[in-house]
């Protein structure tokens, strides 16, 4: 796991200064400017990674939630955009996030590792044990 997550953040990374090379690292992006050149809804996931990367959340949210409107039950960009909602400081968004994802997908172990970890944040230390618990039970 240690090893996926070095190998997506070194792609994270790249594709963020790939954007800001391309000069698309803007503020104000909507779903309309946005031309994916496939279906797939990862694009838009890859795509706000790197948004997220270069440190502009507002951006990689909306890159997200473009996905969701594709389809709104895609998990990835909802903990994706969870993730950045955390960064920006909305955690009431982010737990709606979190707790979505887990509700399509209760295997997904980076909503729990994640809504995890933003219990730790509140203070909310049961709740994040019972989370980190289940990660650690699905990926021993």
């Amino acid at each position: 796991m240690r090893k996926l997550l070095s190998v997506m953040t070194v792609l994270i990374v790249a594709l963020g200064s790939v954007l800001v090379g391309l000069g698309l690292a803007q503020s104000e992006l909507t779903c309309e400017e946005l031309e994916p050149s496939t279906d797939d809804l990862a694009y838009y996931v890859g795509l706000g990674n790197g948004y997220y990367a270069q440190g502009d959340f507002n951006t990689a949210v909306i890159v997200y939630s473009c996905a969701l409107a594709t389809d709104a039950t895609y998990a990835p960009a909802l903990v994706a955009r969870g993730f950045s909602y955390t960064a920006l400081g909305n955690l009431t968004a982010a737990l709606d996030d979190y707790n979505t994802a887990i509700e399509l997908d209760d295997s997904n172990l980076a909503a729990y590792m994640n809504r995890g970890i933003l219990y730790t944040q509140q203070g909310r230390f049961g709740l994040a044990l019972t989370d980190f618990d289940f990660v650690i039970a699905l990926e021993p």
